[in-house]
């Protein structure tokens, strides 16, 4: 298998390890939509920004960067703290194209 790294070719073997120039960055809004696309089976009915103030019961499942993402697994949705309003927009796009909106 060849690696591309920066222009360079890394010709590598099953159980090699691979070592890069730069480390790769992943943005902040790219974790979150990962995250969301692999739990979205989790919580279906919504993606708020706001918490909830009735009580339901939540569960912090990712917290990293100033962003933490909660789901409340009884009425299956997720509330999303420290994004941009941008990022905001962004991520609600995301979602609505999960469920087809």
């Amino acid at each position: 298998m060849a690696i591309f790294q920066g222009g360079n070719v890394q010709i590598v073997k099953p159980g090699d390890k691979l070592y890069f120039d730069k480390p790769v960055n992943v943005s902040r809004i790219d974790k979150v939509k990962d995250i969301i696309r692999n739990r979205y089976s989790d919580a279906m009915h919504g993606l708020f920004f706001t918490p909830n103030w009735v009580g339901d019961p939540m569960s912090t499942i990712w917290e990293e960067d100033g962003v933490t993402i909660d789901i409340c697994y009884e009425y299956e949705y997720f509330e999303v703290f420290g994004l941009t309003e941008e990022e905001e927009n962004e991520l609600l796009a995301f979602y609505n194209s999960l469920i087809g909106k």
